[in-house]
C-alpha cells in the first residue's frame, strides 16, 4: 500500500485546430502499463464501453478533461477529476488557478497553449488527495489545492501497480 506519494508534471496543449483535440489526458495508477480492451477518444485509454464501473479494474486517475461528456457525468469541459475504477468521476471541480495580479481563482482553459503544472500528493495517514494546478506566468507561480478529496487507496487497488500518464491526443 502507498504510505504517501508525489508527483508533479508540467504540460501544455496546444490543439492544431481550436475546436478540434482530444478528450484530454490522465494521469494513472493501475496494476498494468497495457490497459487491455481500453479506447482512445471519451476513454482516454483507461477502459471501454463495455468495462467502465468494473471494480476489478483496479483503476485510479486523475482525469485533465477538455470534452464535456454527459454520459460520464463530467461537470464542464475544463474540469479535473478524481477517478477510482470508473471514468465517472468520485470528485470533480472546474480546472484552476490564482491570479498574481489580484489573488482571485480563474478558471483554466486546459486547452490555452500555455504551460501548466500540476501536482498530486496522497497521504494514507490522512486518506487524504490533493491536487493543485497552477498556471506559469513570469517567474511567478501561485498554487492552492484544487481538489482535496478523502480517500483509500488500499491495498487491492494499488498492489504491483503502474504510474503513468496517458494522453488522447486526437478525437
Amino acid at each position: 500500500m502507498f504510505l504517501f506519494f508525489s508527483t508533479g508534471f508540467a504540460f501544455g496543449v496546444v490543439p492544431e485546430y481550436a475546436k478540434l483535440g482530444g478528450h484530454g489526458f490522465a494521469f494513472t495508477i493501475s496494476r498494468s502499463k497495457e490497459m487491455k480492451g481500453a479506447l482512445p477518444s471519451r476513454y482516454l485509454g483507461l477502459s471501454n464501453n463495455s468495462d467502465v464501473g468494473n471494480f476489478s479494474n483496479h483503476l485510479f486517475a486523475v482525469e485533465f478533461d477538455t470534452v464535456q461528456d454527459f454520459e460520464f457525468g463530467d461537470i464542464s469541459d475544463i474540469h479535473v477529476g478524481i477517478d477510482i475504477n470508473d471514468l465517472e468521476s468520485n470528485a470533480s471541480v472546474n480546472a484552476s488557478y490564482f491570479s498574481e495580479e489580484n489573488f482571485t481563482k480563474q478558471n483554466l482553459f486546459l486547452q490555452c497553449g500555455k504551460t501548466i503544472q500540476a501536482w498530486i500528493d496522497y497521504d494514507s495517514s490522512r486518506n487524504l488527495l490533493n491536487v493543485t494546478l497552477s498556471i506559469c506566468i513570469g517567474i511567478l507561480v501561485l498554487m492552492r489545492v484544487m481538489i482535496n478529496f478523502s480517500c483509500s487507496l488500499s491495498p487491492d487497488n494499488v498492489d504491483g501497480v503502474d504510474m503513468t500518464l496517458i494522453a488522447e491526443l486526437l478525437q
